[in-house]
């Protein structure tokens, strides 16, 4: 199981920026339409946020980032949501 610093878990308990946008990213909940939170690309902070919070087991989301059949079909149904970095970071343990 991964290791929190400090920094991290406090933005885990406070529900930071970086947490919800990971949060959002497992859940498939990437509205653009919403939040001015969610008008951003996925970028690969967010990508690693979320890896994080899944080997933690914090937050099992709907997509587990580590198969590679559920990472690249959350890339198929969301093209739009990723910038080039997001995708890399999202694909590169299967590289």
């Amino acid at each position: 199981m991964a290791e929190l610093s400090p920094t991290q878990m406090r933005d885990i308990l406070t529900h930071g920026t970086r947490y919800q946008r990971a949060v959002q990213l497992l859940n498939e909940d990437w509205d653009f339409g919403q939040s001015p939170l969610s008008k951003q690309l996925v970028d690969a902070v967010d990508v690693s946020w979320a890896h994080l919070l899944q080997d933690t087991q914090l937050i099992p989301g709907r997509v587990d980032l580590h198969d590679y059949r559920d990472a690249s079909q959350l890339l198929a149904r969301y093209p739009e949501w990723f910038s080039n970095a997001g995708r890399q970071a999202l694909l590169a343990e299967f590289r």
